[in-house]
């Protein structure tokens, strides 16, 4: 993920970063949360190649960090990355 790396070397820089630490800190945590969240929502989708235990463990996890109807959207733009069309309006609409 180039953004996150991106993100994460921003957090970790030394002398040379007008960010301050405290601010380097809720950055870094936020993509590490982002970085966790996108790992569950790949691994809960059926196709992932994942056995069914681990997805349905991932998604109880991930609907119990950030709710049913988030973790849904997660999934939804999971599957679309790997290519799957757009649910609803999105296929014609997005």
């Amino acid at each position: 993920m180039g953004f996150f790396s991106a993100v994460d070397k921003l957090a970790s820089a030394g002398a040379g970063s007008r960010m301050p630490a405290k601010g380097a800190a809720q950055v870094k945590a936020s993509a590490a949360n982002a970085n966790h969240l996108n790992r569950l929502a790949v691994t809960a989708y059926p196709g992932s190649g994942a056995p069914r235990a681990k997805q349905v463990q991932a998604a109880a996890e991930l609907e119990r960090a950030v709710g049913k109807k988030q973790a849904k959207k997660l999934t939804e733009q999971a599957l679309q990355r790997v290519g799957a069309r757009p649910k609803g309006l999105r296929r014609w609409l997005g």
